[in-house]
């Protein structure tokens, strides 16, 4: 079993302090919704983002859809073998069920977590496809109970994808880390926390890039694809 937590990921509600801003009152008035039941969205709130805190990181839910997708489509969460931890902006930890079909309609996928953040879980009852609760990443960790984590970055060891799957699937319960973010550094509170930090490639890859890297050489050190094709 492979855990994939996407840490520090921009997913965030939009500010009190933006939600007066013409573009974001546009986009509540056409949803229906309080502006601040909106997600944050680089790609629609840019200018009401200007002077914001970090403001060139934040607002990338696109970035978390696309990891779910590649990954939640892997032999590896076909077989069970995976499961997904979507750790958020303001401490918020996402538990995704590996049963869930995930929108493939990005504007469905923003409109599901708006959902998740004001429900805290979809659906409201049965069992869950997703839900939200408050953790930090050591809090998250501490329910996992991990026995050995590994943090993707750039300063980290250089290890080809291979290698880091044959390293991970010596443990049963592997975490693996890939921020969820577009650029820019881990906090302290993450590096850490982790028993190694590996770099899988000289450029800066993509979150759903080097999740499914991640994910493939899982796979091939546990030999799944030849159990799948049954040779």
């Amino acid at each position: 079993m492979l855990n994939l937590v996407i840490a520090e990921s921009e997913i965030e509600l939009v500010p009190a302090r933006l939600s007066q801003h013409p573009s974001i009152r546009k986009m509540a008035e056409k949803k229906m919704k309080d502006a601040t039941e909106l997600l944050l969205d680089s790609n629609f709130h840019h200018s009401a983002m200007v002077g914001l805190f970090d403001e060139d990181r934040r607002g990338r839910p696109d970035l978390v859809h696309h990891v779910l997708i590649t990954s939640m489509d892997s032999p590896l969460n076909h077989e069970g073998l995976l499961r997904i931890f979507i750790h958020t902006r303001k401490d918020r930890v996402i538990k995704v069920n590996p049963g869930m079909m995930v929108p493939q309609s990005y504007n469905r996928f923003v409109g599901l977590i708006e959902q998740l953040f004001k429900e805290k879980r979809i659906p409201a009852t049965g069992e869950p496809l997703m839900e939200m609760e408050k953790h930090k990443i050591t809090g998250l960790l501490d329910e996992i109970k991990p026995d050995f984590t590994v943090l993707l970055s750039e300063k980290g060891e250089k290890m080809a994808p291979e290698d880091l799957g044959a390293l991970l699937a010596k443990y049963k319960n592997p975490v693996a880390i890939i921020g969820g973010f577009p650029h820019g550094e881990f906090t302290n509170e993450i590096e850490d926390a982790v028993d190694l930090k590996v770099c899988i490639d000289p450029d800066c890859l993509k979150a759903w890039t080097a999740a499914s890297r991640v994910i493939m050489g899982y796979e091939v050190a546990t030999g799944l694809a030849k159990k799948r094709l049954g040779i």
